[in-house]
C-alpha cells in the first residue's frame, strides 16, 4: 500500500494520482492535513505511514507550509520508508532536512514505484488478477506487454497462478495461443503441480 500525502487545497492532485495508479492497480491511502484531534484519524494515518510500502508527497507550497504534511514525511523518513516526491509545481524547494531527495513529475511515478523490491509482488498479483479478468483478446495482449517484464522475477507458484488464470480465461488463451513463453511454462506446470501437491 502507498501513502499518499497531501495539503487539502490539493485534494484535486491527490485524488487524480490514487486515480492514476490505481488503473496500475497500486492500492494507495490518502493521507491529507485536516485532521480533527478528537478523530481517530490520526492513529488512522500513523498506521498507514507504519505499514505503507512507500510514502508519496506531492509537493506544493501548501505542502510545505502545513505541519500536518510534515509531521507525516518525517514520520516516513523516520521509519525508513521508501520516498519520493512529486513536483506539482514549478520552483519548489524539498521540504525540510529531505534534501537528499530529488522531486520528480508525476508522469515518472509509476517508473520510480516500480523500483521498489517490495512493490514486485503487489505488481505480480494485479497481473494473475487482470489476466483473469482480461474482458477480451485486446486487454490480453495489453497485460501480457505490460508486464511481461515480471516473468523473470516470479517464484514457481506465481506462475503456476498466472497460468492457471490464464487457462480459465478464453480471451487469454486465444491471446497466447503462440506465446513462447506460455507454452514453455505451460508445459512445466504438470511438474510443478505433481511436486507441490502430494499425491
Amino acid at each position: 500500500m502507498i501513502v499518499i500525502s497531501y495539503s487539502h487545497f490539493d485534494h484535486a492532485n491527490a485524488l487524480e494520482i490514487k486515480q492514476y495508479i490505481a488503473a496500475k492497480d497500486y492500492s494507495s491511502y490518502l493521507a491529507h492535513d485536516v485532521i480533527e484531534p478528537i478523530s481517530r484519524e490520526p492513529y488512522e494515518v500513523s498506521y498507514a505511514i507504519r505499514t505503507c510500502d512507500a510514502f508519496v508527497a506531492l509537493i506544493t507550497s501548501n505542502f510545505n507550509v502545513s505541519e500536518f504534511c510534515q509531521q507525516q514525511i518525517g514520520a516516513a523518513d523516520v521509519l525508513r520508508k521508501p520516498i519520493i516526491l512529486v513536483q506539482l509545481e514549478p520552483d519548489i524547494c524539498v521540504p525540510g532536512f529531505l534534501y537528499n531527495h530529488s522531486l520528480i513529475p508525476q508522469s515518472q511515478l509509476l517508473r520510480h514505484l516500480k523500483q521498489f523490491p517490495r512493490q514486485r509482488k503487489e505488481r505480480v498479483e494485479s497481473w494473475i488478477r487482470r489476466t483473469c479478468q482480461a474482458p477480451d483478446f485486446s486487454s490480453a495482449n495489453d497485460f501480457c506487454n505490460e508486464y511481461r517484464n515480471e516473468w523473470d522475477s516470479m517464484t514457481d507458484d506465481e506462475k503456476a497462478r498466472w497460468i492457471l488464470a490464464a487457462k480459465r480465461n478464453r480471451n487469454v488463451r486465444a491471446s497466447f495461443h503462440g506465446d513462447s513463453i506460455y507454452q514453455r511454462e505451460k508445459r512445466k506446470l504438470k511438474t510443478y503441480l505433481a511436486a507441490a501437491i502430494p499425491a
